[in-house]
């Protein structure tokens, strides 16, 4: 599956009139021989004029420290990285699961059954199996994270007690209730039931997997449940759920690379 476009946060185009008036007025030229005037302990801001003529206010983030320098870029947007890693971890899992599978069971040839085994060491667990659970858990994990992170940005800061909801709201309550209501969207689900329990499904799954409890005596038969439902899980299907809604609610919010 494509990778998506991530866009800076924020990505507001600023008029020429507000630059001059506004913006100009509060930033400094930065100068090669003059000492350095910026604190990037604050959030700062930079007006850039790129190749195509658009001249645009953004937000560079933190500096990231290797070793004695000192890196940083214009920001992206957070729900854009969460749904991007979700893309990248479903791809990798499977990667692992048609290229390297087929390549360790042939090394050790071992079946239980109808099923090729993967070999491992005494207290040792198989690596390829490994990272195969561990990019797929945490495509489903991101994926949920980026649904949530979106609700939460998409409701305006007017709206009633929106801290609040934000912090300790009950997902299903944002996602049906509140985000429609603050848009102004009051029937946006009457035509998406599909779209509604796909993205509730996700939900649940994250869930299950994130804050599994035992439900037996043997703690690996409820693991073992919810792993099974993991890998019935059509996570690409889900991923193009998530980009439709979102893009329902901001249109061109996900654009997939070409």
């Amino acid at each position: 599956m494509n990778n998506i476009e991530i866009f800076p946060y924020p990505n507001l185009k600023i008029s020429e009139e507000c630059i001059e008036r506004d913006v100009k007025p509060n930033t400094v030229t930065l100068e090669a021989d003059s000492p350095n005037p910026l604190d990037f302990k604050k959030p700062l801001m930079m007006i850039t004029k790129f190749n195509n003529g658009d001249t645009r206010v953004l937000r560079p983030g933190p500096p990231v420290t290797v070793d004695e320098n000192k890196y940083c870029s214009v920001f992206p947007n957070p729900v854009h990285l969460f749904f991007d890693s979700s893309i990248s971890s479903l791809n990798q899992s499977e990667e692992i699961k048609k290229n390297s599978f087929p390549k360790c069971a042939k090394d050790k040839n071992i079946s239980l059954g109808e099923v090729k085994f993967l070999d491992i060491d005494a207290d040792k667990t198989h690596a390829c199996y490994n990272e195969f659970f561990k990019h797929r858990m945490t495509s489903i994990i991101m994926l949920s994270t980026s649904v949530e992170a979106f609700i939460n940005h998409s409701i305006p800061n007017t709206y009633p007690e929106r801290d609040k909801i934000e912090r300790y709201g009950k997902f299903k309550d944002k996602l049906k209730d509140h985000l429609p209501s603050s848009l102004g969207l009051t029937d946006f689900w009457a035509d998406k039931g599909s779209m509604f329990e796909g993205i509730m499904g996700l939900y649940f799954l994250r869930n299950d997997l994130v804050h599994l409890k035992a439900n037996s005596q043997d703690d690996f038969e409820a693991y073992y449940e919810v792993v099974c439902k993991m890998l019935e899980c059509n996570v690409g299907h889900l991923i193009s759920v998530v980009a439709q809604f979102m893009n329902e609610i901001q249109p061109g919010f996900v654009g997939f690379k070409s």
